[in-house]
């Protein structure tokens, strides 16, 4: 059946883009054991390094839905293929590629390459306000698995968290617990997690994401944004229960051992309740 498959597709003609690419997709139903596994690498090497960008992203996107188990035997030939595709000048085929290459452990061989890719495509994306999502997932993939901690809290740490500042919070957002892991110790980290706080439509997207985030920010990025974070929480409605961001506040500042700000926001809260009575009376 495999076979017969396989002839059909190489069977198509020229112009039938398209169909082509939705039968490699269909790669991944049919490499389910080693012997599967090698009657797929020939047709699904060849997708990689074609001339259509449509079978290419297909491909890509196949390379990283496939078995870890199955590719952790693949030839070396694959892994290349993959990784060149960092260079394609399609988005397509580039997005599927960075979303493969999440999924997967590449040997070490190939990570100053791939580092190095990063860094260019990051670059080129953060001039831009067009598909900040892609900005973003580079920027998760380049931060957890190619830089060391020592990076991760010096200068390219840094660049990576002013990159991220210069787009909408809502861009990120959903992305900072996992970020915070990584920069928590970037000075500046707390901006994002700060940002989003006061912006009302990421809140309303991502709020479950950025309290998280908050939460698990250090005393040295408490300290960055301490007087507006204080802000934040004063601002905090006396009655509210998605998020009760006042009282988180107060539970933010007493872990870090602020507890002057603890208590002027805790104050604040009172006073809104003790207002909120007398308009009801």
């Amino acid at each position: 059946v495999i076979r017969q498959f396989f002839l059909l597709l190489d069977a198509l003609p020229e112009d039938r883009d398209h169909l082509r690419a939705v039968m490699v997709g269909r790669f991944k139903t049919l490499a389910t054991s080693p012997e599967t596994f090698a009657e797929v690498l020939p047709p699904l090497y060849g997708a990689l390094v074609g001339a259509s960008t449509l079978v290419r992203g297909a491909a890509a996107k196949v390379v990283g839905e496939l078995p870890r188990r199955l590719l952790s035997d693949a030839p070396s030939l694959l892994l290349e293929a993959l990784v060149a595709l960092l260079n394609d000048p399609y988005q397509l085929v580039l997005s599927n590629t960075v979303k493969a290459l999440e999924r997967l452990t590449l040997p070490e061989p190939y990570h100053a390459q791939v580092r190095g890719r990063l860094v260019q495509v990051v670059s080129a994306y953060a001039q831009t306000r067009d598909r900040v999502d892609f900005l973003v997932e580079c920027t998760s993939l380049f931060v957890h698995r190619y830089l060391t901690e020592a990076e991760r809290a010096g200068r390219a740490g840094a660049w990576i968290v002013q990159t991220l500042a210069n787009h909408p919070p809502r861009s990120f957002a959903k992305e900072l617990p996992s970020l915070g892991r990584d920069l928590g110790t970037v000075p500046a980290f707390g901006q994002l997690v700060l940002a989003a706080l006061q912006d009302s439509e990421t809140m309303h997207l991502h709020g479950d994401d950025v309290v998280r985030a908050l939460r698990d920010l250090g005393p040295a990025a408490i300290a960055q944004i301490r007087d507006p974070l204080m802000e934040v929480g004063k601002a905090a409605p006396a009655v509210e229960v998605e998020f009760r961001l006042g009282p988180l506040h107060v539970e933010v500042f007493s872990a870090v051992g602020d507890w002057t700000a603890a208590q002027v926001i805790a104050a604040t809260a009172v006073e809104k309740v003790g207002d909120t009575r007398r308009e009801l009376t």
